[in-house]
């Protein structure tokens, strides 16, 4: 859960939430496409939840805001942009179907 992340995040940092819009039937097929970026990008805290009936997936995570942190969150937003809306004509806002 959400609370989860904050209780184990390290000092200093924040929560980033973020929602990553796909045509409902293909939400499966993304989740795990997130999950590879997050890897990728080394964010093991991350957090996926999704309200299906929308397409719409959050994911929660904690970011340093040092130089090299921003840099590393900036790659994976320009990556989950790109994947939403190239792989899956989808959305990077949107909530309970909006």
């Amino acid at each position: 859960s959400f609370s989860s992340v904050g209780n184990l995040r390290k000092a200093e940092t924040t929560i980033i939430i973020e929602i990553f819009v796909v045509p409902p039937k293909r939400s499966a097929d993304a989740v795990v496409d997130l999950r590879n970026l997050f890897d990728k990008f080394r964010y093991e805290d991350m957090i996926l939840f999704r309200h299906g009936l929308e397409g719409s997936l959050h994911f929660c995570f904690t970011q340093d805001f040092l130089k090299t942190e921003v840099d590393r969150q900036k790659e994976l937003m320009e990556e989950s942009a790109n994947l939403s809306f190239k792989k899956y004509d989808g959305l990077l806002k949107a909530e309970h179907g909006t």
